[in-house]
């Protein structure tokens, strides 16, 4: 697989809110002496996905907003490790639509400078987090000594990699296990979809097995409706299945139907973003490809990975993408099942199959493919 061709997208280094959702959160977070702002990470996950906030900073305070569809939204704040230059702390809050304060205090000797805090209107649900150390702690503790003894090297000898992933699989087959043992908890239920169902942790099936093991009161919320859009867009979104149908908008407002163009249009769907460089070295070709096929009955419909709207509205106009193209529709990620590698490109036939995926090619020559597909099917119904 050429490895150029792909641009992983890194959420948390993009500043800037990516989602609209039913509620607002308000929350000020106090640092301690011994914290840079300059050095905090923040990230929200909405229930849907996870995005960095809007953020002002005033001396010793940090003050988010942002929305949020779940039963809470779930604030991570991430700084470096007290005791590895290599590694991060973090700790995680939950908080709804009343104005809430995060207030940390100096850490004791010994202790991670995250981990002295308090919270107003809000939770850290400490008593599920003590739970839950039951089951990971004395894994947790090998992966932080391991850490602190090899550093950085982890990552430059394959051997070291190899023992570091096998000590954090087995953090995270404790994890399972208190999930399992602990489903009537809604910090298991979120940590769950955060950490097994969006990295695809295991496989689709033994997700939904797990995920049907929860109450009715989760599953029914929109957090639940994303889980099921997740797995089931990862098992159905292959070549030679009936891609899902979605309804969304376009960046000037205008409705877009997948279902709209069934028995009358191919449909080839890109989902790029402003940062990804493949992306955008992609685009001359797919321009060639619409210039030569859109009025043959092919419509190209561009997805953009969150970035800054503007940005993406100016790139499409700078590049020449005269076809539709949608900002960052969450939902529709979702049930093509989640943020996956990009650029990315699908072809639907007419009747709603999918025919080609960019992702199940491992050559170069995979918009040559593209571009032979979408001739010979044009070419049947003349």
């Amino acid at each position: 697989m050429n490895i150029y061709k792909y641009c992983l997208f890194i959420l948390i280094t993009l500043g800037v809110n990516t989602v609209r959702g039913q509620k607002k959160f308000d929350t000020k977070i106090y640092l301690s002496a011994a914290m840079d702002s300059r050095k905090v990470v923040i990230r929200v996950d909405d229930g849907k996905t996870e995005y960095v906030p809007d953020r002002t900073s005033e001396d010793s305070s940090i003050k988010i907003q942002g929305e949020y569809y779940g039963e809470y939204a779930e604030v991570l704040i991430t700084y470096p490790s007290s005791y590895s230059h290599n590694f991060s702390s973090v700790t995680t809050f939950f908080v709804r639509d009343e104005p809430a304060v995060i207030r940390f205090q100096d850490a004791f000797p010994g202790q991670d400078i995250l981990s002295n805090y308090s919270i107003n209107n809000g939770t850290d649900f400490g008593s599920d987090k003590k739970e839950m150390a039951k089951y990971d702690s004395a894994d947790l503790k090998k992966e932080k000594v391991f850490s602190e003894k090899y550093g950085s090297s982890i990552f430059k000898d394959s051997l070291l990699s190899k023992e570091f992933f096998k000590l954090d699989d087995n953090i995270y087959q404790s994890d399972l296990k208190y999930i399992l043992n602990n489903t009537d908890s809604y910090y298991a239920f979120s940590f769950f979809r955060r950490n097994f169902v969006v990295p695809r942790r295991i496989s689709g099936d033994s997700l939904l097995t797990i995920y049907e093991k929860f109450p009715e009161k989760y599953k029914n919320g929109e957090e639940g409706n994303t889980i099921m859009k997740l797995v089931t867009g990862r098992e159905t979104v292959k070549v030679s299945k009936t891609a899902p149908l979605f309804n969304s908008y376009d960046i000037s407002g205008n409705a877009v139907s997948l279902e709209g163009f069934r028995n009358k249009d191919l449909v080839l769907l890109n989902f790029w973003a402003t940062w990804c460089g493949p992306c955008i070295a992609e685009m001359p070709e797919l321009k060639n490809i619409n210039e030569k096929y859109g009025n043959k009955g092919l419509k190209i419909i561009s997805v953009a990975y969150p970035s800054e709207r503007k940005q993406a509205i100016e790139m499409a106009e700078k590049i020449g993408m005269d076809w539709i193209n949608i900002y960052n529709d969450v939902d529709l990620v979702n049930i093509f099942g989640g943020y996956r590698p990009i650029p990315w490109d699908i072809l639907i036939n007419r009747s709603g199959k999918i025919i080609y995926d960019s992702q199940d090619i491992h050559d170069n020559p995979g918009i040559h493919t593209l571009e032979t597909l979408i001739q010979s099917e044009i070419e049947k119904v003349r």
